[in-house]
């Protein structure tokens, strides 16, 4: 049995599939098997497959094109390995990848899964900006309110665990499309009877281009990001929210003050109960209270002339008075305060 399975589905991704295989066939750690899956791909992706020797390599081909929650399902079944290692078909994985993450499940046997930080490469393989991830529980699970801080083709989990929460969830799925926030759906299941991690290297390079999923189902991707946000926020208040509100934070849309007033009030209560419900470390505490009040900064200035949301501002000042200075010397920072309190009086 190896100690590693690393997944990976593969539709249509000839064009920089030769790169993602070799940067994992080229991992400092070699107990693992290279789970390839084959979703029906229309392109030469099969023969790149075969055209390799490795018997790490075990491929299997879907008959028809499943889509790939349906996909990863079916390769959650067939892993052998303690551990899942997600990997996508036009990514590049670091060379000690999955040794640094095989080492931190090994030393943390509470933690579930472990992601990592990224940096951002193009078509061209152009080297962008690095997304630093939360790397604590309580971060992490504070932050699944606002976007998912994971990286789906970063992760490695415990594979008993995921299958105990029955993998990938097609119930998000709106209609026929195949992309459906999964992953999302799964941290945030996850999140509540376990605990995640993300180490702070940079143990991954995400490609971005234009076949991207998220590009392709853009509609369906922020419709699910929604619906997720919204049940996160449900479980930390333990109450039902309202859509239209989380879809506004979601957007960052507050034309409307009383709008901006409510995800204001609805980002500090969510805090509150938060700081309450959970048992954090004091460096968890200090990190939360500073992204609550950034949270809170980057809705109440859309409405300053109104008294409640600058009291909400004057409040985030309270939470992180430090940062908010740091960014009232950013001049870009003032310009756009000053620019949304022009706008307001012009049509006040």
């Amino acid at each position: 049995m190896p100690k590693v399975s690393v997944l990976m589905p593969v539709y249509n991704g000839q064009k920089y599939l030769h790169q993602a295989m070799e940067s994992i066939l080229t991992q400092t750690f070699g107990d693992f098997e290279f789970l390839i899956i084959d979703d029906g791909s229309k392109d030469d992706s099969l023969k790149i497959i075969e055209s390799y020797q490795d018997p790490r390599i075990k491929l299997h081909q879907n008959e028809e094109n499943l889509g790939l929650v349906a996909t990863l399902n079916r390769g959650l079944k067939l892993a052998q390995g303690e551990y899942i290692a997600r990997m996508d078909c036009d990514d590049i994985s670091s060379k000690a990848r999955l040794a640094q993450q095989v080492e931190f499940l090994d030393q943390f046997p509470h933690i579930s899964l472990v992601g990592s930080s990224v940096q951002i490469i193009d078509t061209d393989d152009n080297l962008g900006i690095i997304l630093n991830m939360p790397t604590s529980h309580a971060l992490i699970k504070w932050s699944l309110q606002f976007y998912c801080p994971i990286m789906h083709p970063t992760v490695m989990f415990r594979k008993q665990q995921i299958l105990e929460l029955n993998g990938y969830s097609s119930e998000i799925i709106l209609g026929r499309e195949k992309y459906s926030g999964e992953d999302y759906d799964l941290w945030r299941r996850l999140s509540n009877v376990s605990n995640l991690g993300n180490l702070p290297e940079t143990l991954l390079y995400l490609r971005k281009h234009q076949s991207n999923t998220t590009k392709i189902y853009f509609d369906e991707h922020i419709k699910n990001s929604i619906m997720i946000c919204q049940a996160v926020i449900a479980d930390i208040l333990d109450q039902e929210i309202n859509a239209d509100l989380v879809k506004l934070i979601f957007a960052r849309d507050f034309s409307n003050p009383q709008d901006c007033f409510a995800a204001c009030n609805l980002i500090y209560n969510s805090y509150q109960k938060f700081v309450k419900k959970y048992s954090l470390s004091h460096a968890d505490q200090i990190a939360i209270k500073h992204d609550c009040a950034r949270q809170i900064l980057s809705v109440s200035r859309h409405n300053l002339l109104d008294f409640r949301c600058l009291m909400f501002m004057l409040l985030s000042a309270y939470l992180d008075p430090k940062w908010i200075l740091m960014k009232l010397w950013d001049q870009k920072f003032y310009a756009k305060v000053f620019n949304r309190i022009r706008n307001n009086l012009k049509s006040a």
